[in-house]
């Protein structure tokens, strides 16, 4: 029997070893390994037969056969042309090799007006990415070992080729999420009955029920529109998650929402938090306190357990969650240092033009390279990019004394700039600041 690596499987050489990622499990699941480990996955290369790993690598072959069940790895009666492991030969130490997770925004238009927008009020879109400058992007990914893909905007449904986009990635080993706010999805119905939902998922932004979503999307009509296209949804079985935001104009909207979404057996919600950046600063809207979030939270949660009986499977997203849940915090090396807090030592977004940039929330200032001129790789190894990525290390005095300091990275650098703070300063809506600083004081 000879093997190979699940093609849906993405393979990464890192300092710390391997990083594994299946793209096709339900939420961003990993399996760290160390150098022996992954010295056994880069000989699983469709050409290599289960008898000679068995006897190279004895003390490895429990491993083998866990990947075998993981469906990390394949066996084959015949010889053929298998994955091979990503490997970048200038890993730096206590860096990924390269991006875990790419923001795509094709188009930065819109055909809603959110008033808690994250993107600035005024978008002048010039030279957009075409089709084959994106395919041209995805197999660079692919090669250099990109796991997960959000496709948001604007309304990634108003780009031209977002039909010929899809069906390419289709295939493709990437952990998909596309974020689109529900309006033009009757025009794609047989696109979206084609798509592989073991690793693509489709979020609809839908923020309250009847005219209270109309009113924060500022379009009269809106929800009736989304609630027929979601009937179509769901007449032809394609499943979807929603995604809604919290903000003063919804927050006592919730009991009649759920019973819209129950209804319809919607069971995937995502509820984010209000961050006063882009559009949201000039609009009157006022932002909630995390504690008030949290508050709403319990609320929907309660109502969740006792009259759904946890139909909903609820995933929030709030800033600074340790400080007000009693949270697992990741102990392997990558969850602990990537993939809690800030994002920016994970993370690198494509802007509609070919901007890079390793937060779409940040301004102009921060772009490091444009696709057309740079390789990500290039934009990610890049003196600029490091130094951003810095942000989530460097010393802040109001919190060198925090306990979370490891796990917060300093929160959003976006929100800070946005607020009229810079590069060095805390997120201050961290309820320990004012602690730490009157402990400091005494």
């Amino acid at each position: 029997m000879y093997i190979s690596i699940n093609p849906m499987v993405v393979v990464r050489k890192e300092y710390f070893g391997g990083l594994i990622y299946n793209v096709q499990t339900p939420r961003s699941e990993y399996f760290i390994i160390n150098k022996s480990c992954l010295k056994v996955l880069k000989n699983c290369n469709g050409k290599t037969t289960i008898s000679y790993l068995k006897n190279r690598y004895p003390d490895k072959y429990e491993f083998i056969e866990n990947c075998v069940k993981e469906r990390i790895c394949i066996l084959h009666s015949h010889p053929l042309e298998g994955k091979h492991v990503t490997s970048n030969p200038n890993i730096i130490l206590g860096r990924l090799s390269a991006p875990f997770f790419v923001n795509l925004m094709p188009t930065m238009k819109c055909n809603n007006f959110c008033n808690f927008c994250y993107n600035p009020d005024k978008i002048h879109e010039n030279q957009i990415l075409s089709l084959n400058e994106y395919i041209r992007l995805f197999k660079e990914m692919e090669k250099i070992g990109v796991c997960l893909i959000d496709i948001t905007g604007g309304e990634p449904f108003l780009y031209e080729g977002i039909s010929p986009l899809l069906e390419y990635l289709n295939t493709k080993p990437f952990k998909i999420n596309i974020v689109s706010n529900g309006r033009m999805l009757k025009n794609f119905l047989d696109l979206l009955k084609r798509i592989d939902y073991t690793h693509i998922s489709l979020n609809i932004s839908l923020h309250g029920y009847g005219e209270t979503h109309d009113n924060i999307v500022g379009v009269k009509g809106a929800f009736d529109e989304i609630n027929r296209n979601i009937g179509m949804l769901k007449k032809l079985k394609v499943p979807f998650g929603i995604s809604t935001v919290i903000t003063t104009m919804n927050m006592n909207n919730f009991e009649i929402f759920m019973n819209y979404l129950y209804k319809y057996n919607i069971k995937l919600w995502q509820l984010l938090y209000f961050v006063k950046i882009g559009r949201g600063l000039s609009e009157n809207v006022s932002e909630l306190k995390i504690s008030e979030y949290v508050e709403i939270l319990n609320y929907i949660k309660s109502l969740n357990e006792k009259k759904y009986v946890s139909f909903f499977k609820i995933y929030p997203e709030y800033p600074l969650r340790w400080c007000y849940e009693d949270l697992n915090i990741p102990t392997d090396p990558f969850g602990k240092e990537f993939f809690s807090g800030c994002l920016l030592k994970i993370q690198l977004d494509i802007m509609s033009d070919g901007k890079i940039i390793p937060c779409r929330h940040l301004t102009s200032d921060f772009v490091c390279g444009d696709v057309r001129e740079n390789s990500l790789l290039e934009t990610w190894e890049s003196q600029k990019f490091k130094k951003i990525q810095d942000r989530t290390s460097i010393t802040i005095d109001a919190c060198s004394n925090c306990t979370w300091e490891p796990y917060c990275k300093h929160q959003c650098l976006a929100y800070v700039i946005a607020n009229g703070g810079n590069f060095k300063e805390p997120d201050k809506r961290c309820p320990n600041i004012k602690k730490l600083k009157c402990e400091t004081n005494q």
